[in-house]
C-alpha cells in the first residue's frame, strides 16, 4: 500500500497532464483494485485508452510505467513532440499506453512474443491511432526459440532465470529488428525490457541503432542472462561513439526484497 500511495503522489505531481486526467486515472485505479478484490474484471483509463486489468501486478506495472516514462522521457526532453517509438517487450501495452498518454501523436511499434499477452496488448491499444503491434520475439537471429511463460507475464522470458518456476515452455518465432524495421527511417526512442534478453535484442539491431536517437534498456542486477551490463554499454558506444548516459531509473526489487533491475537511459545522437 505504501508503494501504491507513493506512485499516486508522484503521478498527481506530474504538471504536464491535465488535473482531470490524473484524477480519473487514480479513481479508476482504486475502482479496479476493488473490482479485482471482489473477483470481478476491471478496466483502467489511460488518457484516451482503456486497459483491461487482470491482476494487481497489471495495475502496478501500468502506474510505474506512466511515472517512469514521465521521469525518464518527458522530464528529460529526450524525444521530439511527434516521436516514433519502438517498444520491445510490450507485454500487455503498459509502456505503449504511457507513451501515448504523454505524446498522443506518437507512432508506436510494439513487439510481444507471448500470444496471451499479445492478445491483451491488441485489446488495450485498439482505440489508439498509429500503434502497430507484432506477435514476435526480437533477438540477434531469426528462427524459433523456447519462451518460458511465468505466472506473472511481465517475468516471462526467452532467458529463464535459474531457480525460478515457469508455468510452461513454448517455441515462438524470433526476428531481428534490423529485418522488421527496414521501412522506418528514424526512431526517436527504442525501449527494451525483455527480462534478460536485452543484449540479444541490441545485437540484432545495429542497423536500427544507427537511425535511433535514444535507448531505454533494462539492465539486470540478479545475474539473469549470459551477458554483462558492460556488454550492453560497449555495444551502444560502438554503434554511437558520442552516446552518453542521460540517467538511470529507480531500482526494482524482487520477491526476496533484493535489487533486481533498473532502466538505463542513453542518448545516442
Amino acid at each position: 500500500m505504501r508503494k501504491s500511495l507513493s506512485f499516486d503522489y508522484a503521478f498527481l505531481g506530474i504538471s504536464t497532464l491535465p488535473a482531470t486526467t490524473k484524477a480519473r486515472m487514480v479513481m479508476d485505479k482504486y475502482r479496479a483494485l476493488a473490482g479485482m478484490a471482489a473477483g470481478r474484471g476491471a478496466t483502467a483509463s489511460v488518457g484516451a485508452a482503456k486497459m483491461t486489468v487482470r491482476s494487481v501486478t497489471d495495475m502496478g506495472t501500468l502506474q510505474s510505467c506512466v511515472t517512469d516514462f514521465h521521469d525518464e522521457v518527458v522530464a528529460t526532453s529526450l524525444i521530439s513532440p511527434d516521436p516514433v517509438i519502438v517498444d520491445v517487450g510490450a507485454n500487455i501495452g503498459q509502456f505503449c499506453l504511457a507513451a501515448k498518454l504523454f505524446y498522443p501523436t506518437a507512432t508506436v511499434y510494439s513487439f510481444e512474443p507471448d500470444p496471451e499477452s499479445y492478445a491483451q496488448l491488441v485489446a488495450n491499444t485498439n482505440r489508439l491511432d498509429s500503434v502497430h503491434t507484432f506477435n514476435i520475439g526480437i533477438g540477434s537471429t531469426q528462427g524459433m526459440l523456447t519462451f518460458h511463460q511465468h505466472s506473472l507475464s511481465v517475468m516471462s522470458s526467452f532467458t529463464p532465470k535459474p531457480g525460478w518456476h515457469y508455468d510452461r515452455e513454448v517455441d515462438l518465432p524470433l526476428e531481428r529488428l534490423d529485418d522488421v524495421l527496414t521501412g522506418v527511417d528514424w526512431i526517436d526512442l527504442l525501449k527494451i525490457d525483455v527480462e534478460g534478453f536485452e543484449y540479444q535484442v541490441l545485437a540484432g539491431a545495429e542497423s536500427v541503432l544507427q537511425r535511433t536517437g535514444a535507448v531505454i534498456v533494462e539492465v539486470r542486477l540478479d545475474g539473469q542472462g549470459n551477458w554483462s551490463n558492460l556488454d550492453v554499454i560497449e555495444l551502444l558506444h560502438r554503434v554511437s561513439p558520442s552516446s552518453h548516459l542521460v540517467m538511470t531509473g529507480r531500482v526494482l526489487t524482487g520477491a526476496n526484497g533484493g535489487p533486481m533491475c533498473f532502466d538505463v537511459v542513453v542518448k545516442l545522437r
